[in-house]
């Protein structure tokens, strides 16, 4: 009874190898993805697979279906198989104490992409969607787009977070007050975002800026059952993650294809 109390004070995680953790460490890189159906995660997953197999790592990656529970299981499972690193695009960046807990006091090297746990220093790599959506939304604005619909995943992600400031900054800029009934937060699913879109009144609104292209596939769908042309009736800007493509006007914008922090 002892022996089980210390384990669940000191959080311990049995070696699936039964080998030490600190002194044993294998060439296995360890790389958790949130959606297995979200393209632009995939398309991390190759370039990042690629780079290490050309280093002499070995990858195995597991999917966390958006589920904190399965995310944490996956993670302890990769710690117990003594993998040499982390590579995480969390669902859940705001439990730091587990972060700490299973990544930290096991001084596994990590790093977080796209989404930045809160209040914990790490490795991160990411968009600058704070720039980039306040070089969008104050353009749209500046051409005379004031009803801009904006519609992000849950804004306790960072990626969403910025984008949800950098909108807001562009019309505070303007001297323009930001309307809280444009701004729609989805679990970034294609059927959620066209869910959340199909209650607008789309002849009211001028421009849709979507983070994410399974949303941008969600108010594609919105668009087509209400009858609504995009490019035409109203314009449609996505963030695919790799690029920015939008044609407004005859105007070609792409302001930030590869900046990241």
């Amino acid at each position: 009874m002892r022996i089980l109390d210390s384990i669940e004070k000191l959080k311990y995680i049995p070696n699936a190898s039964a080998r030490s953790l600190k002194s044993q460490a294998t060439n296995r890189i360890g790389v958790i993805l949130s959606d297995i159906d979200n393209t632009y995660h995939t398309e991390i997953f190759k370039g990042v697979s690629a780079y290490l197999q050309r280093h002499g790592y070995t990858i195995s990656v597991a999917f966390s279906n958006n589920s904190p529970d399965i995310e944490c299981e996956k993670i302890d499972d990769f710690v117990s198989q003594n993998v040499s690193s982390l590579v995480i695009i969390t669902c859940q960046p705001q439990n730091t104490a587990f972060f700490r807990n299973r990544i930290k006091n096991y001084g596994i090297p990590s790093v977080f992409l796209e989404r930045r746990p809160a209040d914990m220093d790490v490795s991160f790599l990411g968009f600058d969607n704070y720039n980039t959506l306040r070089t969008i939304t104050g353009t749209l604005l500046q051409k005379g787009y004031l009803r801009i619909v904006l519609i992000t995943g849950f804004s306790h992600f960072s990626s969403e977070k910025d984008s949800i400031d950098g909108y807001c900054s562009a019309f505070c800029e303007q001297g323009l007050c930001t309307d809280g009934s444009l701004i729609l937060s989805t679990d970034m699913s294609k059927e959620d975002a066209f869910k959340n879109v199909m209650p607008l009144g789309l002849c009211s609104i001028q421009a849709v800026i979507s983070t994410s292209e399974s949303i941008a596939s969600g108010v594609l769908e919105a668009f087509y059952v209400q009858g609504i042309r995009p490019g035409k009736d109203i314009q449609l800007i996505r963030l695919a993650g790799i690029s920015i493509r939008i044609s407004l006007d005859g105007w070609d914008m792409r302001p930030f294809p590869e900046k990241l922090l």
